[in-house]
């Protein structure tokens, strides 16, 4: 039986209006987090407020802790400032999160929305 059950179109609840949407991302490079601005942030996503989460683990390359983990030398990371400036001219709050265990990028979580950051204490 198709998943659909006859019905041709989208559903009614298609059309609620969601209060919040939440994107997840762990190690991701910048085009993931663009297509996550542009996921919540137009006029028809429907939704009053969206939200990101872009969190960064890191670790030595020779030594990582987890198969997920990127280098900290890696070139694909973002600065909460370059994700500040990803942010201007959206309705998007991005929290930022970075765990470097080598020390070479400031640990810690920032809020950013609208090109302004302010890191959570």
């Amino acid at each position: 039986m198709p998943l659909t059950s006859g019905v041709v179109g989208a559903k009614n609840y298609d059309y609620f209006k969601l209060l919040a949407a939440i994107e997840f991302g762990m190690n991701e490079a910048k085009e993931h987090l663009v297509d996550d601005i542009e996921r919540l942030d137009h006029a028809d996503a429907n939704i009053v407020q969206g939200f990101i989460v872009h969190l960064y683990r890191l670790s030595n390359a020779e030594l990582k802790f987890s198969g997920r983990d990127w280098s900290h030398n890696s070139a694909r990371i973002l600065t909460p400032e370059q994700v500040g400036d990803l942010s201007v001219g959206t309705s998007v709050e991005i929290y930022y999160g970075m765990a470097d265990s080598m020390g070479k990028h400031e640990n810690g979580a920032w809020h950013i929305k609208s090109g302004q950051m302010s890191k959570i204490k």
